[in-house]
């Protein structure tokens, strides 16, 4: 469209006025033609800018509600886990908490990550977090109380058992 207008505005002048006389046309004059002449291309670009801004705000807004509802179904997904973990972790005796945190090689080592990974989330909030108000936070959910239960289980094993050893069973419920 803006190629088929600046052919049709030249062809315009040529037969009009002559390019010699534009070029000799007063600034007044010049400046009114060119207004004139160049305000189409110019609401032509700006309706065809909205809506193309409009398509991709659309795009935008519906890329962001699925990530809203993403968040929300992982963070129904870890409420969900942590509820059933502080579950068994209250209901039942101490060394079935072990157990669940250490009762494997495979446990063990999940609980290790989950520490050290838990431990360096803290180490970062505390370089930014001048109030203690994330870290806090952190501490205080349910992944916090997870994580202070690991390091007390890893640091005092319930009588009967040893940290790194596997030689119970780590499914039952039983002291």
């Amino acid at each position: 469209m803006s190629i088929l207008w600046l052919i049709t505005l030249s062809a315009y002048i040529s037969t009009a006025f002559g390019w010699g006389n534009m070029a000799h046309a007063r600034i007044d004059i010049m400046s009114s033609f060119l207004e004139g002449a160049f305000a189409p291309l110019a609401f032509l670009w700006l309706v065809i800018g909205y809506f193309l801004q409009k398509k991709e705000l659309i795009q935008n807004t519906n890329a962001i509600k699925m990530q809203y509802i993403e968040i929300q179904k992982t963070a129904a997904q870890a409420e969900i886990q942590s509820h059933a973990m502080m579950q068994l972790i209250s209901v039942h005796a101490r060394s079935y908490s072990y157990k669940l945190f250490y009762g494997t090689q495979i446990r063990t080592k999940h609980s290790t990550s989950f520490i050290f990974n838990f431990e360096r989330l803290i180490r970062s909030v505390e370089d930014c977090d001048d109030d203690g108000m994330i870290r806090d936070s952190l501490l205080g959910s349910g992944h916090g109380f997870i994580y202070e239960r690991m390091i007390t289980y890893k640091e005092n094993p319930p009588p009967g058992f040893t940290y790194g050893n596997f030689d119970f069973d780590p499914d039952a419920t039983d002291d």
